[in-house]
C-alpha cells in the first residue's frame, strides 16, 4: 500500500562528506511495508559554486519526479500559455538545466567566509548560467556512496540550449501588447 502524507522529520546523520543536524521533509510518500524505512528517502543537495550541502524538503521519489518532468513541463508551459507576461517570465532565464524548487531546494547564497546570507529566489526559479549558483548534485540516503547529477532529463546545454531559447522566444508577441501583459515586477 502506498500512502502519501505530509510529515515533519528531525534527525542527525553524517555522510562521509557532510553532516546535517535537522532534516525536514514536507512531502513524503511512505510505503506501508516492512522493507521500507522513511529515513531511506532523505535527499540532500549540493550548491555550486560554494559546494555546500543542504537538506532537501522533499523526499526521494518527489525529487526523482522533478528531475524527470521539470524540463518538459517548462517547454509545455512556454508552448501553451496564452499570457505574454507569463511567457516573458518563463523565458527570462532560458530553459532550465538543473533541478530547482524555491521552497524545497532553495539556493542559499554564502559569503566569502562560508556564512549563509539568505535565499536568492531569482536563481532558484529557472535556469542557471555559469555565473549563478545552482544545484549541482543530489545525494540519497538509501545510496550513501553515490552522488546523483541534478541535470534535468531532456535538458540541453551550450549552443543547443541557446538555439532552443531562441526558438522558444518566437512565441513572444511584442506588437499588440495589452495592458495586462506587463510584468509589473511580478515574480512567479
Amino acid at each position: 500500500m502506498n500512502l502519501s502524507i505530509i510529515i515533519v522529520l528531525s534527525l542527525s546523520f553524517k555522510n562521509k562528506s557532510h553532516t546535517h543536524c535537522i532534516v525536514v521533509c514536507i512531502a513524503i510518500s511512505l510505503f506501508i511495508n516492512s522493507q521500507h524505512h522513511p529515513l531511506l528517502f532523505i535527499v540532500e543537495y549540493q550548491i555550486s559554486p560554494s559546494m555546500l550541502w543542504y537538506p532537501c524538503m522533499y523526499e526521494q521519489s518527489v525529487v526523482e519526479h522533478l528531475l524527470k518532468t521539470q524540463f518538459h513541463d517548462f517547454i509545455e508551459r512556454v508552448k501553451t500559455t496564452d499570457c505574454q507576461a507569463e511567457l516573458r517570465r518563463l523565458l527570462k532565464n532560458g530553459p532550465p538545466i538543473y533541478i530547482s524548487d524555491k521552497n524545497a531546494l532553495p539556493i542559499i547564497d554564502v559569503d566569502v567566509d562560508g556564512e549563509e546570507v539568505g535565499e536568492d529566489k531569482d536563481k532558484s526559479d529557472t535556469a542557471q548560467s555559469q555565473s549563478q549558483s545552482y544545484i549541482c548534485s543530489l545525494w540519497y540516503a538509501n545510496n550513501p556512496d553515490k552522488e546523483i547529477s541534478s541535470k534535468l532529463h531532456g535538458a540541453v546545454e551550450g549552443d543547443d540550449r541557446d538555439n532552443l531559447w531562441t526558438e522558444l522566444k518566437e512565441f513572444l508577441v511584442e506588437e499588440g501588447k495589452e495592458p495586462g501583459d506587463e510584468d509589473n515586477g511580478k515574480e512567479e
